[in-house]
């Protein structure tokens, strides 16, 4: 019983040692819908300012501009989109805590490296259909490792860089939406 109590706190500081509190597990996602004289040039103006900041644009049409920057940057982007822009109609930030996710990636491609590794032993040791089975059981562990490594990295990534939607008119925006926006200014006539 005191051999698995151990066990169980061994496991509990190895998990909490692997996640330290000094990084940052937030997956930050920015909205916002702004209108500009000039909607191109404050499309320019966005993305040069992600990329000073360590950053890039991952899109830009005349509708809507897709920014990654340092997490970090968050908090000093909306100043800077209030700059670049006439109005900032909407603002909105969300996150997502990574910390599961990313230590379910890590366990999940640990656990089958343990199995492709037990399976490339054996190998060597099985008849005909043993390894026509286990080549198939190797195919297919590779295969998932090279799945969860992707998600892995692919979350890191999430963690480390915002990710931000301008929408720069709100006709645009309500395009995307599908409906009218409930904030958005409207010229009511009245007979």
């Amino acid at each position: 019983m005191k051999k698995y109590l151990f066990l169980i706190i061994l496991g509990i500081v190895l998990s909490l040692s692997v996640l330290t509190a000094d990084d940052n597990y937030l997956y930050i996602n920015i909205n916002s819908v702004i209108l500009a004289s000039d909607p191109d040039e404050a499309a320019y103006k966005l993305a040069a300012w992600a990329e000073d900041n360590g950053g890039y644009f991952t899109m830009m049409s005349t509708t809507q501009v897709i920014l990654r920057f340092p997490w970090d940057k968050a908090k000093i982007f909306r100043s800077y989109l209030e700059e670049a822009a006439d109005d900032v109609f909407s603002y909105t930030s969300s996150s997502t805590d990574l910390r599961e996710n990313i230590l379910s990636f890590r366990s999940g491609i640990e656990a089958r490296e343990e199995i492709l590794f037990r399976n490339m032993k054996l190998v060597n040791s099985a008849d005909f259909n043993g390894t026509l089975f286990l080549e198939q059981e190797i195919l297919r562990l590779m295969s998932e490792i090279e799945d969860l490594k992707g998600q892995l990295n692919k979350a890191e990534n999430d963690r480390k860089m915002a990710y931000a939607v301008i929408m720069k008119t709100i006709g645009h925006f309500e395009r995307g939406l599908g409906r009218v926006a409930l904030w958005a200014a409207r010229r009511v006539e009245v007979d």
